[in-house]
């Protein structure tokens, strides 16, 4: 059986690994860029927990002064974590672009980063929330929350829409291929958990995340399609 997509069917979510690393690696530069400021952060993370767990938890006596370095400290972790909302949001702007066919510089993802900032995070935060209660509450509630909200981000981006407007508009493209959105997700799972054997297999899965790092967008493109084929 072909893994391309029939007319009524998405492709399976990993044939769309080579598509979306196809993209990437035609667009490196850009990535490479975006890309730096996780890979240093979960770097640093990686280094230190292996440290933690060789030394153990080190107490100093009470000449120690803790308290300006627990400032800097939390004060740095402040701004590492504004930077990565920021990179996060440009990612989220990239891998739109590209998927749309395009090939974009830093400058023109910076411009519509400023454009959907706002609105990306405060999607965030709603989807996330709802994703969590659902969770909390119940699996299943959780797992159709994340299904139908899934591809909303592409949606604000493709049609700027507003943060109601574009989970409503996930919801419809969404609607009965909840299969394909997970299949998605569940490659990613598979990715991200290759990064649990040391620093070599986080290396892999870093390169394998970044590479499939398009294939939501392209579902989204292709779901839309489908949609509008369907009516």
């Amino acid at each position: 059986m072909s893994n391309q997509a029939s007319d009524h069917q998405p492709e399976s979510a990993f044939s769309l690994f080579n598509k979306s690393a196809d993209l990437v690696k035609a667009n490196l530069n850009t990535f490479a860029i975006l890309y730096a400021l996780p890979f240093v952060l979960g770097l640093l993370s990686l280094s230190n927990n292996q440290e933690d767990r060789q030394n153990g938890v080190m107490w100093t006596n009470g000449t120690f002064k803790v308290g300006p370095l627990l400032g800097a400290a939390i004060s740095l972790s402040i701004l590492f974590a504004i930077l990565y909302v920021i990179v996060a949001i440009m990612m989220i702007v990239l891998e739109f672009k590209v998927a749309h066919g395009k090939t974009p510089t830093l400058g023109e993802v910076w411009q519509d980063t400023k454009k959907y900032a706002w609105r990306l995070l405060g999607l965030g935060i709603v989807v996330g929330v709802l994703s969590v209660v659902g969770l909390v509450l119940l699996i299943v509630p959780g797992v159709i929350v994340i299904s139908r909200y899934f591809l909303s981000p592409f949606a604000m981006i493709d049609k700027d829409l507003s943060i109601g407007e574009a989970m409503k508009d996930s919801e419809r493209i969404s609607r009965g291929r909840w299969g394909s959105i997970w299949g998605v997700i569940g490659v990613t799972i598979l990715i991200s958990i290759i990064g649990s054997f040391g620093i070599i297999g986080w290396g892999i899965s870093f390169v394998l995340a970044a590479l499939y790092s398009v294939a939501a967008p392209l579902r989204y493109f292709e779901l839309k399609k489908l949609a509008k084929a369907a009516k």
